[in-house]
């Protein structure tokens, strides 16, 4: 069952691209942008806390400007928390900037940008961590036909610079492999073996697409589809510790067609395939205007046996799901 972590309406009036973290002593803590809406010039990156008992009053913890701010992305670093997030006021211009939390997201450091690579870093969902102990994240850019590509740090977060572009194809029709539309972005990553990096890619063709890495992401295969339906939209996915790939999406397929309802799909085979698990929601109609629902952009976290996951809750509420893992079946 899914629940609120504020009141809609109370703090702002939209919100959305929210990133979940886990910490210790049963705390998390969830980062999003929030405004007027998406893209006006008073939005900003907020923080909710659930305590161990309640979700916590949201707080905004970083405005720099009087720009949009956009896609903030928490994750575990040595010795605390990274943020990464963007701002500009169109995509094509977005410039990233990173804080450090030392004290479990209560107290953050002072935003600096990444010279150097602008946009780079995490552009949606988390960055992994390599076998080698390098950060990969997954990025894309949108400044003319959508590409992926991955950034890599050696620095805990502290800077990324760019690996490798994943290479999509966008021209020739005539190929199984052809994305249509505007192309593909932001990945989400797993590593199944030291050095073998996956990627599943949010596309335009209606279907979510596949490239793999055997060099720690340092050169990718041709992406190609899968038997997963897309609807342009974000999706995120985790690998636990005995070998399953759990994947958050709406199982719609289109471009930029509904984003209700919100599942969870299981994989037994590293993502070649994967089959329903869970439903998270499926309300066919938004409850404050009627209409078509939007339950979006999941942030899905594996820790110790149990899923979280966030999403966006009609652009009125961040929510938050989670559910211990069944053993899979044999």
């Amino acid at each position: 069952m899914s629940v609120l972590m504020f009141e809609p309406g109370r703090f702002f009036p939209q919100c959305h691209a929210s990133c979940l973290l886990p910490l210790e002593e049963g705390r998390l803590i969830c980062a999003y942008f929030a405004g007027t809406k998406e893209r006006a010039d008073d939005v900003g990156i907020w923080l909710s806390e659930f305590d161990g008992a309640r979700w916590l009053d949201p707080r905004l913890i970083a405005k720099l400007s009087d720009e949009p701010h956009w896609n903030p992305v928490l994750f575990a670093v040595r010795d605390g928390i990274r943020l990464v997030f963007k701002t500009g006021r169109e995509i094509a211009h977005w410039r990233s900037w990173t804080m450090f939390s030392a004290d479990g997201g209560r107290m953050w450091s002072q935003p600096h940008p990444y010279v150097g690579n602008p946009a780079g870093g995490p552009v949606r969902s988390k960055p992994i961590r390599l076998a080698s102990g390098e950060l990969l994240a997954p990025n894309s850019d949108e400044d003319g036909p959508w590409t992926p590509r991955v950034d890599v740090s050696s620095d805990e977060g502290e800077s990324f610079v760019q690996r490798a572009r994943i290479p999509v194809n966008l021209t020739d029709a005539d190929r199984h492999d052809y994305i249509p539309g505007r192309g593909a972005i932001q990945p989400t990553l797993w590593e199944s073996r030291p050095g073998c990096v996956h990627a599943l890619l949010r596309t335009s063709a209606g279907r979510i697409f596949r490239s793999d890495s055997v060099d720690g992401g340092r050169t990718w295969m041709q992406a190609r589809p899968l038997l997963v339906p897309n609807n342009n939209s974000g999706i995120d996915a985790v690998r636990t510790e005995d070998g399953r790939i759990f994947l958050a999406l709406n199982p719609t397929s289109g471009d930029f067609v509904q984003r209700t309802p919100l599942c969870i799909y299981q994989s037994l085979d590293n993502g070649e395939s994967f089959s329903p698990y869970a439903v998270v929601n499926d309300q066919p109609l938004n409850e404050f205007t009627g209409q078509t629902a939007e339950f979006s952009y999941p942030s899905l976290v594996y820790r110790e046996g149990v899923l979280y996951l966030s999403y966006t809750y009609n652009r009125r509420a961040i929510a938050f799901w989670t559910q211990r893992t069944a053993a899979p079946c044999t």
